[in-house]
């Protein structure tokens, strides 16, 4: 069995005036503070994420799911799965062979 590809995760509507929900996309362009040791404050650099993961931590009597946004091999971000409202996937389309009714 193949698993899907995420494309992108949305989060959850935070209900704010002027603020929208958290929102990263495959390709998309982020906004990231890289600081160096010692420092703590400094421009952002905006960055490409290039993959998004899931994975369950086993809490022994329960596990909690975690999406972590690549740019590289840079974790740049983990929410939770149960801030996360929207998952996209990358599902290939399936074309059909000629004279083949698609089901």
């Amino acid at each position: 069995m193949s698993v899907a590809t995420i494309k992108s995760i949305v989060g959850v509507e935070p209900n704010r005036p002027n603020e929208h929900p958290t929102q990263y996309a495959v390709g998309g362009k982020v906004n990231f503070w890289r600081p160096a040791p010692g420092v703590t404050s400094g421009p952002m650099e905006s960055v490409e994420v290039t993959r998004i993961e899931f994975d369950v931590s086993n809490r022994g009597d329960h596990g909690i799911g975690l999406f972590h946004v690549y740019a590289g091999d840079v974790s740049i971000a983990t929410l939770n799965e149960r801030a996360v409202a929207e998952i996209h996937y990358d599902i290939p389309a399936q074309v059909p062979k000629p004279g083949e009714i698609p089901s």
